[in-house]
């Protein structure tokens, strides 16, 4: 399990259930820290009701901070646009599933539209980030501390992150 590292560079992600986003993420070599949580909501500390009903307009997101000597901004951008290329939404996705970049600044917007690009994804989000709430404790790397859990994201993803890393860098 990674520390949180809030002095480092960040972006916040969303790919689904933030399970599986967030344990992508943990095996990533350069990142430093990873925190699920909500981007987006109208609410401050939205309830799980609020959220699932979609009052809340809240999404699943996590936070990835990273070091970027060891790792680009722009191949996090690639490695999550894989990410949302393979693990496509489906019609009973909630909308608190959604993908999506969240920006805080031009540079991450341009990475993540060239991404986008890239991959010629359609229906992915990429907006400025409002707000992020950071999910309960027992959320947080939840595939880890619970290994029968169930994750949208292939293994084959989830295990060979490294190897995607190294084909994607920038």
């Amino acid at each position: 399990m990674l520390i949180w590292r809030n002095d480092m560079p960040t972006v916040y992600l969303a790919g689904g259930c933030y399970w599986g986003v967030q344990t992508y993420y943990d095996r990533v070599q350069g990142v430093t820290s990873t925190v699920a949580g909500f981007a987006q909501s109208r609410i401050p500390r939205p309830t799980g009701e609020q959220i699932a009903s979609g009052e809340a307009g809240a999404v699943e997101t996590v936070a990835v901070a990273y070091d970027s000597q060891q790792v680009s901004l722009q191949t996090l951008a690639r490695l999550h646009a894989l990410l949302i290329q393979e693990t496509p939404a489906d019609e009973k996705t909630p909308i608190s599933e959604h993908a999506g970049f969240y920006w805080t600044d031009s540079e991450q917007r341009d990475a993540f539209e060239a991404a986008i690009r890239e991959r010629n994804l359609a229906d992915v989000t990429i907006e400025r980030l409002t707000r992020f709430e950071e999910s309960s404790e027992e959320q947080q790397h939840y595939l880890a501390s619970h290994p029968g859990a169930e994750c949208h994201i292939p293994l084959t993803l989830l295990n060979e992150v490294g190897k995607y890393q190294k084909e994607l860098s920038i």
